[in-house]
Protein backbone atom coordinates (compact mmCIF):
# COMPACT_ATOMS: atom_id res chain seq x y z
CA UNK A 1 0.00 0.00 0.00
CA UNK A 2 2.96 2.65 0.73
CA UNK A 3 4.80 1.36 -2.27
CA UNK A 4 2.46 -0.34 -4.49
CA UNK A 5 5.92 -0.45 -7.24
CA UNK A 6 9.02 -1.91 -7.24
CA UNK A 7 10.74 -4.42 -5.52
CA UNK A 8 9.00 -6.76 -3.16
CA UNK A 9 11.71 -6.55 -0.37
CA UNK A 10 11.78 -3.93 2.18
CA UNK A 11 13.98 -1.12 1.66
CA UNK A 12 15.86 1.14 4.28
CA UNK A 13 13.36 4.00 2.81
CA UNK A 14 10.34 2.11 3.46
CA UNK A 15 10.65 2.01 7.33
CA UNK A 16 10.42 5.02 8.95
CA UNK A 17 6.72 5.20 7.15
CA UNK A 18 5.75 1.49 7.38
CA UNK A 19 7.02 1.84 11.44
CA UNK A 20 4.63 4.85 11.55
CA UNK A 21 1.80 3.67 9.81
CA UNK A 22 1.93 0.16 11.84
CA UNK A 23 3.18 1.66 15.20
CA UNK A 24 6.07 0.08 15.51
CA UNK A 25 9.92 0.15 16.09
CA UNK A 26 11.64 1.11 13.09
CA UNK A 27 14.57 -0.79 14.26
CA UNK A 28 12.83 -4.45 14.56
CA UNK A 29 11.77 -3.96 11.00
CA UNK A 30 15.41 -3.44 9.78
CA UNK A 31 15.82 -6.47 10.31
CA UNK A 32 13.63 -7.37 7.66
CA UNK A 33 14.94 -5.27 4.88
CA UNK A 34 17.62 -5.52 2.27
CA UNK A 35 19.99 -2.85 2.10
CA UNK A 36 22.51 -2.31 -0.40
CA UNK A 37 25.53 -0.53 -0.05
CA UNK A 38 28.85 0.16 -1.34
CA UNK A 39 32.23 -0.46 -0.66
CA UNK A 40 35.42 1.81 -1.17
CA UNK A 41 35.71 0.10 -4.86
CA UNK A 42 32.03 0.70 -5.42
CA UNK A 43 31.24 -3.02 -5.38
CA UNK A 44 27.42 -3.84 -4.04
CA UNK A 45 27.04 -5.55 -1.34
CA UNK A 46 23.63 -6.75 0.30
CA UNK A 47 22.34 -7.13 3.41
CA UNK A 48 19.46 -10.09 4.07
CA UNK A 49 18.69 -9.87 8.16
CA UNK A 50 21.94 -9.78 10.02
CA UNK A 51 23.66 -11.87 6.72
CA UNK A 52 25.83 -10.25 3.84
CA UNK A 53 25.26 -11.22 -0.12
CA UNK A 54 27.63 -10.07 -2.35
CA UNK A 55 25.75 -10.85 -5.18
CA UNK A 56 22.44 -9.73 -5.90
CA UNK A 57 21.58 -12.85 -8.76
CA UNK A 58 22.10 -14.61 -5.02
CA UNK A 59 18.78 -12.55 -4.53
CA UNK A 60 14.91 -13.93 -6.40
CA UNK A 61 13.84 -10.59 -7.35
CA UNK A 62 10.64 -8.71 -8.02
CA UNK A 63 9.41 -12.64 -7.93
CA UNK A 64 8.42 -14.82 -5.10
CA UNK A 65 8.87 -18.70 -3.98
CA UNK A 66 6.67 -20.02 -1.49
CA UNK A 67 6.22 -23.02 0.43
CA UNK A 68 1.96 -23.35 0.26
CA UNK A 69 2.35 -25.55 3.26
CA UNK A 70 4.00 -22.86 5.30
CA UNK A 71 1.50 -20.50 4.46
CA UNK A 72 -1.17 -22.13 5.24
CA UNK A 73 0.14 -22.96 8.60
CA UNK A 74 2.00 -19.95 9.64
CA UNK A 75 0.81 -17.10 7.45
CA UNK A 76 4.28 -15.51 7.32
CA UNK A 77 6.95 -15.53 4.19
CA UNK A 78 10.66 -16.28 5.13
CA UNK A 79 13.15 -14.66 4.48
CA UNK A 80 15.56 -17.68 3.30
CA UNK A 81 12.70 -17.57 0.30
CA UNK A 82 14.74 -14.57 -0.90
CA UNK A 83 17.73 -16.45 -1.64
CA UNK A 84 17.94 -17.78 -5.53
CA UNK A 85 20.00 -21.23 -4.23
CA UNK A 86 16.47 -21.84 -1.65
CA UNK A 87 14.33 -24.03 -3.99
CA UNK A 88 13.26 -26.25 -1.15
CA UNK A 89 11.15 -25.99 2.44
CA UNK A 90 12.79 -27.68 5.14
CA UNK A 91 10.32 -28.27 7.27
CA UNK A 92 7.87 -29.59 5.50
CA UNK A 93 10.20 -30.62 2.60
CA UNK A 94 8.89 -30.23 -0.58
CA UNK A 95 10.14 -28.17 -3.51
CA UNK A 96 9.11 -23.93 -3.11
CA UNK A 97 6.60 -22.85 -5.23
CA UNK A 98 7.21 -19.60 -8.06
CA UNK A 99 4.42 -20.45 -10.57
CA UNK A 100 0.59 -19.90 -10.17
CA UNK A 101 -0.92 -23.09 -11.51
CA UNK A 102 -4.21 -20.37 -12.49
CA UNK A 103 -2.56 -17.94 -14.22
CA UNK A 104 1.01 -19.68 -15.39
CA UNK A 105 2.68 -16.49 -14.33
CA UNK A 106 5.00 -16.28 -11.72
CA UNK A 107 4.08 -15.39 -8.40
CA UNK A 108 4.48 -11.59 -7.52
CA UNK A 109 6.52 -10.38 -4.86
CA UNK A 110 4.86 -7.52 -3.94
CA UNK A 111 1.44 -8.15 -4.13
CA UNK A 112 -1.82 -7.21 -2.09
CA UNK A 113 -2.32 -10.98 -0.59
CA UNK A 114 0.56 -12.69 1.00
CA UNK A 115 -1.86 -16.07 1.08
CA UNK A 116 -3.05 -15.24 -2.92
CA UNK A 117 -1.38 -14.36 -6.60
CA UNK A 118 -1.90 -11.23 -7.76
CA UNK A 119 -4.72 -13.10 -9.98
CA UNK A 120 -6.75 -14.14 -7.02
CA UNK A 121 -5.70 -17.83 -6.36
CA UNK A 122 -4.63 -18.73 -3.09
CA UNK A 123 -1.38 -20.02 -3.17
CA UNK A 124 -1.87 -22.15 -0.05
CA UNK A 125 -4.06 -24.64 -2.62
CA UNK A 126 -0.89 -25.02 -4.94
CA UNK A 127 0.17 -28.89 -4.76
CA UNK A 128 3.80 -29.38 -4.05
CA UNK A 129 6.22 -31.42 -5.17
CA UNK A 130 8.76 -33.98 -3.25
CA UNK A 131 12.20 -32.25 -2.59
CA UNK A 132 15.28 -34.48 -3.00
CA UNK A 133 17.58 -35.24 0.28
CA UNK A 134 20.30 -32.60 -1.05
CA UNK A 135 17.65 -29.87 -1.42
CA UNK A 136 15.89 -30.40 1.75
CA UNK A 137 19.53 -30.10 3.20
CA UNK A 138 20.79 -26.85 1.38
CA UNK A 139 17.23 -25.53 2.86
CA UNK A 140 17.93 -26.47 6.28
CA UNK A 141 21.72 -24.50 5.61
CA UNK A 142 20.45 -21.87 4.44
CA UNK A 143 17.13 -21.49 6.78
CA UNK A 144 19.52 -22.00 9.90
CA UNK A 145 20.74 -18.12 9.17
CA UNK A 146 17.34 -16.82 9.81
CA UNK A 147 15.91 -18.74 12.46
CA UNK A 148 16.72 -21.78 15.31
CA UNK A 149 16.26 -24.79 12.21
CA UNK A 150 19.38 -27.35 12.59
CA UNK A 151 19.77 -28.74 9.12
CA UNK A 152 18.96 -32.22 8.42
CA UNK A 153 21.77 -34.94 8.49
CA UNK A 154 23.32 -35.69 4.98
CA UNK A 155 25.80 -38.32 4.34
CA UNK A 156 28.86 -36.18 2.19
CA UNK A 157 32.35 -38.30 1.78
CA UNK A 158 35.03 -37.01 4.33
CA UNK A 159 33.89 -33.40 6.08
CA UNK A 160 32.34 -32.21 3.14
CA UNK A 161 28.56 -31.39 5.15
CA UNK A 162 30.58 -30.14 8.39
CA UNK A 163 32.43 -27.86 5.85
CA UNK A 164 29.25 -26.84 4.48
CA UNK A 165 27.86 -26.02 7.82
CA UNK A 166 30.60 -23.95 8.87
CA UNK A 167 30.32 -21.45 5.79
CA UNK A 168 28.98 -18.19 5.99
CA UNK A 169 25.41 -17.50 3.90
CA UNK A 170 27.54 -15.91 0.99
CA UNK A 171 30.21 -18.72 1.15
CA UNK A 172 27.62 -21.35 0.93
CA UNK A 173 26.12 -19.46 -2.26
CA UNK A 174 29.37 -18.99 -3.80
CA UNK A 175 29.91 -22.47 -3.70
CA UNK A 176 27.14 -23.73 -4.69
CA UNK A 177 27.07 -21.44 -8.11
CA UNK A 178 30.83 -22.43 -8.34
CA UNK A 179 29.66 -25.91 -8.61
CA UNK A 180 26.36 -25.56 -10.31
CA UNK A 181 27.04 -22.57 -12.74
CA UNK A 182 30.88 -22.19 -13.19
CA UNK A 183 31.97 -26.09 -13.75
CA UNK A 184 28.72 -27.52 -15.83
CA UNK A 185 29.44 -24.65 -18.53
CA UNK A 186 33.25 -26.27 -18.73
CA UNK A 187 34.82 -22.68 -18.24
CA UNK A 188 32.68 -21.34 -20.57
CA UNK A 189 29.48 -19.69 -19.22
CA UNK A 190 27.98 -16.96 -21.15
CA UNK A 191 28.24 -13.26 -19.97
CA UNK A 192 25.95 -11.89 -18.39
CA UNK A 193 24.02 -15.47 -17.48
CA UNK A 194 24.18 -15.30 -13.93
CA UNK A 195 22.29 -12.14 -13.64
CA UNK A 196 19.50 -13.97 -14.76
CA UNK A 197 16.55 -14.63 -12.21
CA UNK A 198 16.69 -18.51 -11.54
CA UNK A 199 13.35 -20.37 -11.55
CA UNK A 200 12.60 -23.39 -9.17
CA UNK A 201 12.96 -25.91 -11.07
CA UNK A 202 16.25 -23.85 -13.12
CA UNK A 203 17.90 -24.11 -9.33
CA UNK A 204 17.19 -27.33 -9.06
CA UNK A 205 19.33 -28.14 -11.79
CA UNK A 206 22.20 -26.00 -10.45
CA UNK A 207 22.14 -28.12 -7.23
CA UNK A 208 22.39 -31.36 -8.91
CA UNK A 209 25.23 -30.26 -10.38
CA UNK A 210 26.87 -28.95 -7.44
CA UNK A 211 25.83 -31.94 -5.57
CA UNK A 212 27.30 -34.62 -8.16
CA UNK A 213 30.59 -32.81 -7.12
CA UNK A 214 30.27 -32.85 -3.77
CA UNK A 215 29.45 -36.48 -3.56
CA UNK A 216 32.68 -37.09 -5.56
CA UNK A 217 34.74 -34.73 -4.63
CA UNK A 218 37.69 -34.21 -5.04
CA UNK A 219 37.58 -36.66 -8.04
CA UNK A 220 35.51 -35.38 -10.17
CA UNK A 221 36.25 -31.52 -10.04
CA UNK A 222 39.98 -32.83 -10.68
CA UNK A 223 38.59 -34.67 -14.25
CA UNK A 224 36.69 -31.64 -14.83
CA UNK A 225 39.54 -29.65 -14.65
CA UNK A 226 42.04 -31.78 -16.60
CA UNK A 227 39.10 -32.44 -19.36
CA UNK A 228 38.96 -28.21 -19.36
CA UNK A 229 43.22 -28.05 -20.15
CA UNK A 230 43.52 -27.82 -24.51
CA UNK A 231 39.52 -26.67 -24.18
CA UNK A 232 39.16 -24.95 -28.42
CA UNK A 233 36.26 -23.08 -26.44
CA UNK A 234 39.04 -21.06 -24.73
CA UNK A 235 42.05 -20.58 -26.72
CA UNK A 236 41.19 -17.01 -27.04
CA UNK A 237 41.24 -15.78 -23.65
CA UNK A 238 43.99 -13.26 -22.48
CA UNK A 239 45.88 -15.33 -19.63
CA UNK A 240 47.19 -18.91 -19.73
CA UNK A 241 45.29 -19.38 -16.47
CA UNK A 242 41.92 -18.22 -18.74
CA UNK A 243 42.68 -20.56 -21.64
CA UNK A 244 43.19 -23.75 -19.75
CA UNK A 245 39.79 -22.72 -17.29
CA UNK A 246 38.16 -19.85 -18.59
CA UNK A 247 35.92 -18.37 -15.77
CA UNK A 248 36.27 -21.35 -13.09
CA UNK A 249 39.53 -19.58 -12.13
CA UNK A 250 38.63 -16.10 -12.54
CA UNK A 251 35.32 -17.09 -10.25
CA UNK A 252 37.66 -19.02 -7.83
CA UNK A 253 40.77 -16.55 -7.35
CA UNK A 254 38.03 -13.68 -7.53
CA UNK A 255 34.98 -14.50 -5.67
CA UNK A 256 35.86 -17.43 -3.38
CA UNK A 257 37.57 -15.63 -0.66
CA UNK A 258 35.64 -17.19 2.44
CA UNK A 259 38.36 -18.81 4.47
CA UNK A 260 35.83 -21.96 5.12
CA UNK A 261 36.38 -22.58 0.96
CA UNK A 262 40.35 -23.61 1.30
CA UNK A 263 39.53 -27.04 0.61
CA UNK A 264 38.17 -25.66 -3.06
CA UNK A 265 41.28 -23.59 -3.98
CA UNK A 266 43.51 -26.09 -2.05
CA UNK A 267 42.16 -29.01 -4.45
CA UNK A 268 42.61 -26.31 -7.54
CA UNK A 269 45.78 -25.75 -6.95
CA UNK A 270 46.56 -29.52 -6.54
CA UNK A 271 45.80 -30.51 -10.28
CA UNK A 272 47.09 -27.41 -12.00
CA UNK A 273 50.58 -28.59 -10.19
CA UNK A 274 49.71 -31.92 -11.69
CA UNK A 275 48.75 -30.34 -14.64
CA UNK A 276 51.97 -28.21 -15.40
CA UNK A 277 54.26 -31.32 -14.75
CA UNK A 278 52.72 -32.65 -18.07
CA UNK A 279 53.17 -29.55 -20.11
CA UNK A 280 56.28 -29.44 -22.09
CA UNK A 281 57.73 -26.22 -21.22
CA UNK A 282 59.44 -25.40 -24.65
CA UNK A 283 56.27 -25.16 -26.06
CA UNK A 284 55.50 -22.09 -23.86
CA UNK A 285 57.55 -18.46 -24.03
CA UNK A 286 60.49 -18.48 -21.67
CA UNK A 287 58.83 -15.46 -19.21
CA UNK A 288 55.57 -17.49 -19.21
CA UNK A 289 57.04 -20.35 -17.77
CA UNK A 290 59.20 -18.43 -15.53
CA UNK A 291 56.89 -16.99 -14.34
CA UNK A 292 54.30 -20.21 -13.60
CA UNK A 293 57.07 -21.52 -11.83
CA UNK A 294 57.76 -18.93 -9.33
CA UNK A 295 54.05 -18.82 -8.68
CA UNK A 296 53.86 -22.61 -7.80
CA UNK A 297 57.26 -21.99 -6.03
CA UNK A 298 55.88 -18.74 -4.20
CA UNK A 299 52.33 -20.82 -3.49
CA UNK A 300 54.34 -24.65 -2.13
Amino acid sequence: MLRPQGPPNLLEKDLLPLSETCSCDPGLLGILAIRMSRDSRGIRTFQLGNQRISKDYFLTGKTARICPECLGEFCYARQAWDLTLSNACPIHEVLLEDRCPACLHNIAGLRSSLLHCQCGFPLTRIVTQEATEFEIFVAGLLQRFFSDLKPVSIHLPGLIADRLSDLSLDGLCKLLWYLGVYLPSRGSRPAGQSRRRYTVFETRRILEAAYSYLIAWPNLYLKTLRDLVGHSGLGKANSLMEQWFGSIHSYLINDMDDSGLGFVRTAFEFEIRNIWKTIHHSKLPAIVSAQMEFDFTEDA
